[in-house]
């Protein structure tokens, strides 16, 4: 015989757990193409007391939430009612030698395709826009992943949504920055090396050169204070005294594949390399042998690596210089690395 005692004390815990499972299931609307990082995040991040994320199994929940993906192109002017969640940047692209510098060089911009930044490769190159990068304020080019704030839902609701990370896809422009050939001598040098030298000398292209995160030029000569004069035409040399001005005037890398590496033959050639070295300038394309004239110069700049490698190709000159012959680095001889496979 049943127990009415027991049976009484098991309904009363039953009306005990009924009044405390009434708990509000929550809709997630997800546009397909949601970044699956931010829905992870979403999933990860707890729901206010008495609401709970809906299951497979219940139906007809109490609130439903919309989460999309908004392009530049079709921001409206509601966005007091979303709430920004995650971006990424996008940026037009054009050939790398096209001459544009920024979007407004275009004259077709309808042509011009829009990508997201990091899917960039050469020989793809970004443009800026009026002169501002992704991470700028008004720079225009982003997709959205938005959370809409109805005013419908509850207050804890809406006050999780307040609360959810905001995950913006980091950018971090180099500025790489290069000029052309550089001959720092026949009073040129006498002047570096004067107070105020590199202002002198490079003028109102000075502040350009020190914006550089990495400064690139092509150094035409020995630096050096031995070796012999090559039977050349034109034949340079420099003090390594020069090296300091430049530095401070922003230089981070010389190129030395050109045809004035070897001015003063090999002495000279190896006095440049330990006076680079000494005065904290990389260099590549040039070495004590074939290995060492192989490896690039890299660099670590707000967080991307880049590798540089120089390579010489010119023609045997009249005066009977053979670079091929003369300054390309063997697999025991000192040189520049030579075009070739």
């Amino acid at each position: 015989m049943k127990n009415p005692r027991l049976l009484a004390f098991l309904g009363l815990i039953l009306i005990a757990l009924t009044g405390c499972s009434d708990i509000k299931h929550v809709a997630l609307d997800v546009s397909a193409d949601i970044d699956q990082a931010i829905m992870e995040t979403l999933y990860s991040f707890p729901l206010p007391e008495g609401f709970a994320l809906q299951t497979e199994s219940a139906e007809n929940p109490d609130y439903a939430i919309t989460i999309k993906e908004q392009n530049w192109d079709t921001m409206k002017n509601d966005a007091e009612s979303y709430r920004l969640l995650g971006r990424v940047w996008y940026a037009p692209v054009v050939d790398l030698w096209n001459p544009a510098a920024d979007f407004t060089d275009i004259e077709q911009r309808n042509t011009v395709s829009i990508i997201p930044f990091n899917d960039i490769k050469l020989p793809q190159r970004a443009l800026s826009h009026s002169g501002k990068y992704p991470g700028d304020p008004g720079y225009p080019w982003h997709r959205d992943t938005l959370i809409y704030k109805d005013p419908l839902l509850p207050n804890e609701l809406l006050d999780w949504i307040d609360g959810l990370p905001t995950s913006i896809e980091e950018f971090h422009l180099v500025q790489i920055s290069a000029v052309g050939d550089i001959m720092p001598g026949r009073g040129v040098d006498t002047l570096l090396l004067q107070t105020n030298g590199p202002a002198k000398i490079f003028g109102n292209v000075l502040e350009s050169m020190l914006q550089a995160d990495l400064l690139l030029g092509n150094l035409e000569g020995a630096v050096s204070s031995s070796g012999s004069k090559a039977v050349k035409s034109y034949t340079f040399r420099f003090s390594p005294r020069i090296l300091e001005p430049l530095k401070a005037s922003g230089f981070d890398y010389f190129s030395l594949t050109n045809n004035h590496s070897f001015d003063y033959g090999e002495a000279g050639f190896r006095d440049t390399l330990i006076n680079l070295e000494a005065a904290g300038l990389a260099s590549s394309g040039a070495g004590g042998n074939l290995e060492e004239a192989s490896r690039p110069s890299e660099f670590a700049i707000n967080g991307s690596n880049i590798r540089i490698l120089s390579i010489g190709a010119y023609p045997k000159e009249r005066n009977g210089f053979d670079g091929a012959v003369s300054a390309a680095a063997g697999l025991e001889k000192p040189g520049i690395l030579w075009r070739g496979d």
